[in-house]
Order: C-alpha cells, then structure tokens, then sequence
C-alpha cells in the first residue's frame, strides 16, 4: 500500500538532509581510491583534463558503488543511500534537481503500482524553488537571511 512510501515522499518534498546520504561527485572525472584516513576509505576523482581533483573520505561501512577507473559525471552517487537534495542543488543546479525529484517520488509511487503524470510532481518541484534565502547581500537591497 502507498502509505510505505510515503515517508520518502515528504522526506523529498521537505528537503530534508537524508540520514546516512550518499555522497557525490563534484567534478567531471575518473575514480581512484587513497588509503584509508582516520578508518575512512578514499575517493578521489581527478579530472584529466583540467588536472583538477577533489577527495571524498568514505566510512568503512559504507557501501562504495564505483570502481577504479570508472568515469563519473558531476552528480554521480559515489556511494549508496538517497542523495541530499541541497548537494545536488550546489552541484548540478536547479533543472537538474527538479528532474532528481519527480524521479524519485515517481519511483516510490511505480513501486506500489501507482502511475501518475510527471505534471503534478514537477508543479510541487517549481513551486519549492520558488523561495530563495539571501546568502550575501552584494549590491541588492534585500539583507542577509531575508
């Protein structure tokens, strides 16, 4: 029955910061793995061409969903668990997280047999990024935190 996945659902729809998340690329790149730091695994993308690379520190217990020289894009899970809403807001911008959420809630409907239009999820997606909080005021009129 729906009512199962409907905690996901509001999970989404909240934009709450997922428990046990899973992390993701920044950059465009290949995978390596570093040694362990402080009993976490590492993950490193590098990017061949600009020769830019970032780290991701990994818990042991972690599940990693990547390989050695496997090629990601940004936005790529590294690992597993749901994505947290505001990292792919950072990372990929705002098309790309409405799409994240009318998958994800469409997933949680198709798996209890329910089918329902991509409209009326993207209509609730574009209403959420209608509000934006002032992180730095520049030249503008509004404050900070407004």
């Amino acid at each position: 029955d729906i009512t199962g996945g409907l905690p996901r659902v509001a999970e989404l729809f909240e934009a709450r910061k997922p428990k046990d998340g899973s992390e993701i690329s920044r950059i465009d790149g290949e995978v390596d793995f570093g040694p362990t730091v402080r009993g976490k695994r590492s993950i490193i993308i590098r990017d061949v061409e600009s020769e830019e690379e970032e780290e991701h520190l990994i818990p042991i217990g972690k599940h990693v969903i990547v390989f050695k020289g496997d090629k990601v894009k940004k936005g790529q899970q590294l690992t597993e668990g749901p994505v947290d809403p505001h990292e792919i807001l950072d990372v990929c911008g705002p098309k790309e997280l409405q799409d994240h959420l009318v998958n994800e809630v469409q997933e949680v409907y198709r798996l209890q047999g329910v089918t329902i239009n991509d409209k009326h999820i993207e209509i609730i997606a574009r209403q959420m990024m209608r509000k934006v909080r002032i992180t730095e005021t520049g030249d503008t009129s509004f404050l900070w935190g407004e």
